[in-house]
């Protein structure tokens, strides 16, 4: 909104300026025409630019996730079409974040068949021992890693944790949830 605010201190200045010199009456229309349209286009493109990338961009995003080997890297453009997805940004030291994933595990029935993708900015180590602690290799439909470039908070905006994406069998956003997770509301988007 700065710029908006700007543009309009600025047209203000000019019609001011037309105004109190001796211009035609079709002049002064015109400038302020040309004014007013500038400052609608300037006010557009602000508002435009807050919003968040998945708010614009519908299709899950391409981004990489590194595995815990600290080798392999999951991209998830390999997730394939037909059944949903979940994305879900978290921290191992995040109480929020152990409900969450305590939640969705409590609800494995329905979630059976949805790949869930969950990665954190933290260490690899911490990672690992998330895994591990909650027992997720024994889901074959569950992986964790590190999003070493920050590109989902970045991409959805998160501004807290747990952040849980959804998206449909056709790689369609769904829902967003952040902070704590009531499951009722969740779950209803796999029906």
């Amino acid at each position: 909104m700065k710029l908006a605010k700007l543009w309009l201190l600025l047209t203000s200045g000019i019609l001011t300026f037309v105004y109190s010199i001796q211009f035609s009456m079709s002049a002064k229309r015109y400038v302020t025409a040309l004014c007013l349209i500038c400052l609608a286009v300037v006010s557009y493109a602000q508002n435009n630019a807050n919003n968040s990338a998945y708010e614009k961009y519908k299709d899950l995003p391409a981004f990489n996730i590194l595995m815990p080997d600290s080798s392999t890297i999951f991209n998830t453009g390999m997730i394939k079409e037909g059944r949903y997805s979940i994305l879900m940004f978290f921290s191992p030291d995040c109480d929020h974040c152990h409900a969450a994933t305590d939640s969705l595990l409590r609800h494995m029935d329905v979630l059976k068949s949805v790949q869930i993708c969950m990665f954190s900015p933290a260490t690899l180590s911490a990672i690992s021992e998330f895994y591990t602690k909650k027992e997720l290799k024994k889901y074959k439909n569950i992986l964790a890693g590190k999003d070493y470039d920050m590109f989902f908070v970045k991409f959805f905006n998160i501004s807290s944790l747990p952040a849980v994406v959804v998206y449909d069998k056709k790689k369609k956003f769904l829902n967003m949830y952040q902070g704590t997770i009531h499951m009722d509301n969740f779950l209803s988007n796999f029906k």
